[in-house]
């Protein structure tokens, strides 16, 4: 999508401890918030997804600023970040 090289395999563990926060969440809600080492390690996931989806926008960005022609790489999210 950002048309960034990354590493696919740390990606795909990232969004799967996502994916798990998630149904922790919507299935256990009631002790999800009781336990906290349990709500620490969820939030935790969430929080590495966001750093590095964080992490390849700034390379686009930075893609973005040194590209000459910028009509050349305009792409979807190109466009969603100059918005």
């Amino acid at each position: 999508f950002l048309r960034i090289p990354l590493d696919e395999s740390a990606i795909v563990v990232k969004i799967q401890g996502y994916f798990d926060a998630w149904q922790a969440l919507l299935i256990k809600p009631d002790i999800f918030f009781k336990i906290s080492w349990l709500y620490k390690k969820y939030e935790k996931s969430v929080k590495d997804l966001k750093d590095a989806i964080e992490v390849l926008i700034a390379e686009k960005r930075r893609r973005i600023s040194t590209e000459e022609k910028l009509e050349e790489c305009m792409d979807f999210a190109t466009e969603l970040i100059l918005a």
